[in-house]
């Protein structure tokens, strides 16, 4: 009776475990489709909201960042790390910043 048991139990944790690696298998294929290349660019080498390159922060900046939005164009790895709020995302408020920075000037 007790090698009966002890059978069973050692059922009970190889099925556990055989379900637990499909499952980690299934779900590795499923992120695996979600991962994003990253592309390196030089430290320091990007001012924060300079999506031109110019050195300093002016219109033309924010309207680069508006046509990003509209999707006329792509951003940069430089224009994404020019990002004004560094949360690695271009958004409105991004714009809006910018130009509450501008207007400080």
């Amino acid at each position: 009776m007790q090698a009966f048991r002890t059978l069973k139990r050692h059922i009970h944790i190889v099925a556990l475990g055989t379900v637990s690696m499909v499952t980690a298998f299934t779900l590795g294929m499923h992120t695996t489709a979600s991962v994003h290349p990253v592309e390196l660019i030089e430290a320091g080498g990007t001012r924060s909201g300079d999506m031109d390159g110019d050195g300093a922060l002016t219109l033309n900046d924010v309207r680069i960042v508006l046509e990003i939005l509209n999707g006329y164009r792509e951003a940069t790895p430089e224009q994404r790390a020019a990002d004004i709020d560094d949360d690695g995302v271009l958004t409105i408020d991004d714009a809006l910043r910018m130009l509450f920075l501008l207007e400080r000037q």
